[in-house]
């Protein structure tokens, strides 16, 4: 099991995540991510009335129209509410592309880790393992990120196929071996 470590502002190592996830808890804990300002609004408050699956579908909405900051607050309300439900693996993936996409590589590393330690067979495993190592990659942590695309490799063999050619194209760029 390989962990990888980045400083924070106080300048303290924080562990980003491993590239083994253990099997995901019943009921697992919001994704949190050290450092970042969330607002004190409610999660209710952030998120219009409505299923899960319609707040879920807001939150995905502010994604489509390129919100970030807004898609950030509304991803962490939907996971503070429904930490379990089945959108949740989905959410903790779009979140951690709020990050990525303002290149907050650090932060989208944290995120993409815990997907996949929550998450290690759900339905963004082999995505959040792709941007884990592209965050890793954007960090100057190359050979983590060799690491974590050997892992996507490995584990998901059958992966889409826009997902195993991004990969290899991210492997070739990060000059990992075959």
């Amino acid at each position: 099991q390989q962990s990888r470590q980045s400083s924070n502002p106080t300048g303290e190592p924080q562990v980003l995540g491993t590239l083994e996830g253990p099997a995901p808890a019943p009921a697992a804990p919001p994704v949190t991510v050290a450092g970042t300002q969330q607002a004190s609004i409610p999660p209710n408050q952030v998120l219009p009335q409505g299923s899960p699956e319609q707040r879920y579908e807001y939150a995905f909405s502010l994604m489509r129209r390129a919100d970030y900051p807004g898609a950030e607050r509304a991803m962490n309300a939907f996971l503070q509410l429904y930490p379990t439900h089945p959108l949740s693996c989905n959410a903790v993936y779009w979140l951690g592309e709020t990050y990525y996409v303002r290149q907050n590589y650090s932060q989208a590393a944290e995120v993409f880790s815990q997907g996949f330690q929550r998450y290690p067979q759900g339905c963004k495993a082999p995505d959040s393992l792709l941007k884990l190592g592209m965050s890793f990659f954007n960090l100057g942590e190359t050979d983590a990120a060799c690491a974590t695309f050997l892992q996507l490799g490995q584990q998901f063999p059958n992966a889409a196929s826009g997902v195993t050619a991004l990969a290899a194209r991210e492997r070739a760029r990060a000059g990992c071996g075959s």
